[in-house]
């Protein structure tokens, strides 16, 4: 006698959820709801968006997000599907099996420790992560300093806008690096965290050449030593490439040395280029006058320096506690 294919007892009509199974409507509605459902690949994408932006991520960083997002009930939940997905329970099972168990919170809590400090109530409210990433490599320091009030408006503010925004707010831009430089109390930049107080102390009283010039000097000193053996501009260049290849790990150190990429730009006024009227590590030293020294360069070198040597003395105190302290190196080198 051949066998008789087993047959599931169909479950109990829930109100509200369409027709019963057995009435002649229950066939068509399945198929409709199975014909309307997003495929995983729509899944992901429907759920990269909100949860990126819900915890500010980068877009290189989503697909980790996006997979683990996808275990969270509540977020299927919010996907709102067709009336009749609860009738499929297999479709939960599949998803779960999709990618490993990853607790999504820690991610989150794992993202915004390898932030800079000064990150933590910038964004939001119009402001995201790509935001603080992308003021960076135009020239205008985001990691460490200036603290988020200033962040943010410097983030909010048009480009033309920005070396107003630091000039308005300098008393704030002082005391943030001032703030910054008394947690470099010991360790290898400690001598460079002392002289940029004294540019900081200078900059207060309206003497912002030498504040600059300080700066200045001290970028080129802390990134000279961050290569060993030293061999060129074009060469600690080629070790900070301007590109998103860049993990989690490294997204505090490739913000912080983002702006640097600008302030080496190279001229050559024996060609007839022009002195550059940003902030320009060459020109502080090459080309002294009224074009490169300002009030806004100023304030862009110092933030730039300050950031540096906070982020040299960050991975230094990172290395002690590991109980292997080595002499600061360029990430990469």
């Amino acid at each position: 006698m051949p066998d008789t294919p087993e047959r599931e007892e169909p479950g109990p009509k829930v109100a509200g959820d369409g027709p019963a199974p057995g009435q002649p409507e229950y066939a068509k509605a399945m198929r409709d709801a199975i014909a309307s459902m997003p495929s995983v690949q729509q899944l992901l994408a429907d759920l990269r968006s909100p949860v990126a932006s819900a915890f500010q991520i980068p877009t290189q960083l989503q697909n980790l997000a996006t997979v683990t997002t996808v275990l969270s009930t509540d977020a299927l939940r919010a996907l709102r599907p067709p009336a009749n997905f609860t009738q499929l329970p297999d479709y939960q099972r599949i998803l779960t099996n999709l990618a490993p168990r990853i607790s999504f919170p820690d991610f989150a809590e794992l993202f915004r420790r390898h932030q800079p400090a000064n990150w933590h109530g910038t964004t939001g409210d119009g402001v995201k992560t790509m935001d603080l990433i992308e003021l960076a490599r135009a020239g205008w320091p985001s990691a460490w300093v200036p603290g988020p009030k200033v962040l943010r408006a410097l983030a909010l503010a048009a480009p033309a806008e920005r070396g107003q925004v630091l000039c308005d707010h300098e008393k704030h831009v002082l005391d943030d690096c001032d703030a910054v430089l008394a947690e470099v109390v010991s360790g290898p930049s400690e001598v460079q965290a002392g002289l940029l107080r004294q540019a900081v102390a200078a900059a207060r009283q309206g003497y912002h050449a030498p504040a600059q010039a300080m700066a200045a000097s001290v970028i080129d000193t802390v990134i000279r030593e961050s290569v060993s053996p030293w061999r060129g501009y074009n060469d600690w260049l080629r070790l900070h490439p301007d590109d998103d290849d860049f993990t989690i790990g490294q997204m505090r150190y490739m913000t912080t040395m983002a702006p640097v990429r600008p302030a080496l730009e190279r001229f050559f006024p024996e060609k007839g280029d022009p002195v550059p009227e940003a902030f320009n590590r060459h020109a502080s030293t090459h080309a002294v006058g009224d074009v490169q020294y300002t009030r806004t360069n100023a304030l862009v070198g110092v933030l730039l320096a300050v950031s540096i040597v906070r982020e040299f003395h960050a991975e230094y105190a990172e290395q002690v506690e590991d109980g292997s302290p080595e002499v600061k190196g360029a990430r990469g080198a």
